[in-house]
């Protein structure tokens, strides 16, 4: 994983990967 994402929130990344994976199926 990238520094950035390491240095977040755990449950930031979750809803970024979610909001990202929610595009892609719309």
């Amino acid at each position: 994983l990238p520094e950035a994402l390491k240095d977040s929130n755990p449950l930031q990344i979750l809803r970024l990967v979610n909001g990202e994976m929610t595009r892609e199926a719309i």
